[in-house]
């Protein structure tokens, strides 16, 4: 039975195209996983509307449909038109709002914790419960840079994190819509790629740092998680392999791998490989510089370059 303070909680985080969301989605399908929905995070403090996202496990083709799109291979869908059915149908999603409606800040640099950030383990466990779920998936980028905070306010809690090529993650962040205005933190308070461009530098290079400064993020908030509560993957391998990486996550988070009707669902996802290919293209300055930057990383991580 989960503790009315303190739910088992699963958190998913890497950098940013890195394939979390799929991993989230994936997860998501699992019977006994629960997870804040878009309807949560309109009502952040409205745990009982988590109640929907039971209905999600007794409309299997409507939560294809929605959750991954017509052809099962897009679970974060962005620059195309939604039907409205969709955009109402309940799914997990990022939840911030629950997140800061607890006072939990975008970045924890060892404050005191407060009592209204206390409140976040109780709201996740009710959360939890109306959903019918036995363990909590949370996926939010943002974890990135608080992850004591949230070791700290759910102790036990595990952590898995998606790690990509630097180089598949630049690419993948110069092709979506909103990069442009995404917040470059380690930069400047409100800066963005748009502003980066404007000072006449390379695009590919801030997207290649900001790789760097989320991993780098990453790293430092690991640092003091017991290495039994933290998994890596690679989205390589779960683009691959996704039936033997997805059994390993489930098994790490609690969850049982081999729920059939989770097999059934996972079975329906088109896991497409985008693993990085060289273009014999002659590379611009700025892939030049991005890559430059990017190779010290990718050796650590065990990228052939």
């Amino acid at each position: 039975m989960t503790s009315r303070t303190d739910p088992p909680t699963l958190f998913i985080v890497g950098a940013p195209r890195s394939g979390t969301t799929l991993l989230y989605r994936c997860l998501a399908l699992h019977p006994d996983a629960g997870w804040i929905s878009n309807y949560h995070s309109r009502l952040p403090r409205f745990w009982p509307v988590a109640a929907l996202n039971r209905a999600t496990r007794h409309t299997p083709d409507w939560r294809y449909a929605a959750w991954f799109g017509p052809a099962g291979d897009a679970a974060y869908r962005y620059g195309s038109p939604r039907a409205r059915w969709e955009r109402a149908y309940p799914q997990p999603v990022e939840g911030e709002a629950v997140f800061a409606a607890c006072g939990i800040p975008a970045v924890w640099r060892g404050e005191p914790v407060t009592a209204r950030q206390r409140r976040l383990a109780p709201l996740l466990a009710r959360t939890l419960r109306a959903g019918g779920g036995e363990v909590l998936v949370s996926k939010r980028i943002g974890h990135n840079r608080r992850i004591p905070l949230l070791d700290s306010l759910l102790p036990g809690s595990r952590f898995v994190e998606v790690v990509r090529d630097g180089r598949d993650v630049v690419d993948s962040l110069l092709a979506v819509d909103w990069w442009p205005q995404a917040e470059l933190w380690w930069w400047g308070l409100g800066a963005t790629p748009a502003d980066w461009v404007a000072a006449g530098r390379a695009p590919e290079e801030a997207a290649a740092e900001h790789w760097l400064a989320e991993t780098s993020a990453l790293r430092e908030g690991m640092r003091g998680i017991p290495k039994d509560r933290v998994l890596r993957i690679r989205y390589e391998d779960l683009v691959a392999s996704p039936g033997p990486t997805l059994a390993v996550v489930a098994g790490f988070a609690g969850l049982d791998p081999g729920a059939g009707t989770w097999q059934e669902a996972l079975a329906a996802i088109d896991f497409r490989s985008r693993k990085h290919t060289p273009s014999g293209d002659e590379p611009t300055p700025g892939r030049r510089a991005a890559l430059a930057l990017l190779a010290p990383r990718l050796r650590e991580e065990g990228y052939p370059l």
